[in-house]
């Protein structure tokens, strides 16, 4: 399963740890996953492909999200769980 993410929704969670709180409250369901990766599209409209961001020593954050040199731009970012399906009924978030 894959979910989106925009950039511009968690601007403001700039260290590791409150991006992560924010991704964990915005989809539960990750909390159980057993780990995560964040992909980016990359290619042509007929020929694109998913590519893993890869993950710095300190974790992910907005600040190396947004860096040039990651080329993810406008992109939309893409959550994959790791060690586990995840149910895909609703969850509501209170």
């Amino acid at each position: 399963m894959l979910l989106f993410l925009y950039l511009f929704l968690v601007g403001n969670h700039t260290s590791t740890d409150e991006l992560m709180e924010f991704l964990l409250s915005s989809f539960p369901k990750l909390r159980s996953a057993g780990g995560f990766e964040l992909l980016r599209i990359s290619g042509m409209t007929r020929s694109r492909q998913l590519l893993l961001i890869p993950c710095p020593n300190k974790g992910y954050d907005i600040k190396f999200l947004k860096d040039p040199r990651t080329q993810i731009g406008n992109a939309i970012i893409f959550i994959r769980p790791l060690q586990r399906n995840l149910n895909l009924d609703p969850v509501s978030i209170h």
